[in-house]
């Protein structure tokens, strides 16, 4: 190892930061395979089908409009884990009425957004099997916040406002 300079500093982490994935979303792809691999409560059938999946969107081997960024394929592989750790059969071979229980659990013990994206995930790997599942579940549309309209802006004091500045 090359001897630093006086004022100069090791870099934390020791490595650079890739430019091309600043995020680290390659490593955090590999990393959920492995651990989608490694869970007891995924048969080898699901892991190999998500991987398949994850594999194909990482080397474009998907149709334009169902690419996915790779930060949304990283997210997707951990959905379909937890999705496939929570149903008593392989995902590949679940139906509707398997997922349903738990995507209704999800729905009310977690957000809405979190529901939602693994309806999202169960889709993409859906449309990349070929399995049918597309439409089949309901997304959750939260409520629009309630606005206090006595709290805005008239017309007037915009107005006032862009002319002071």
């Amino acid at each position: 190892m090359r001897a630093l300079l006086p004022n100069q500093r090791r870099p934390l982490g020791g490595t650079m930061v890739d430019v091309d994935d600043p995020h680290n979303y390659e490593r955090r792809l590999e990393k959920a395979i492995q651990n989608t691999e490694a869970s007891d409560d995924v048969d080898d059938e699901t892991a190999e089908a998500i991987e398949d999946f994850a594999d194909a969107q990482k080397a474009g081997r998907v149709p334009d409009d169902a690419e996915l960024a790779l930060s949304s394929v990283v997210s997707y592989v951990k959905y379909l884990r937890y999705t496939a750790e929570a149903v008593d059969v392989a995902l590949i071979d679940a139906d509707p009425d398997d997922l349903e229980a738990y995507l209704t659990d999800v729905g009310y013990e977690y957000s809405t957004t979190y529901h939602n994206a693994n309806i999202s995930a169960l889709y993409a790997f859906s449309d990349f099997h070929g399995l049918g599942w597309r439409d089949q579940f309901d997304m959750i549309i939260p409520d629009p916040p309630e606005i206090d309209t006595d709290r805005l802006f008239t017309d007037d004091e915009v107005n006032d406002l862009l002319e002071a500045g």
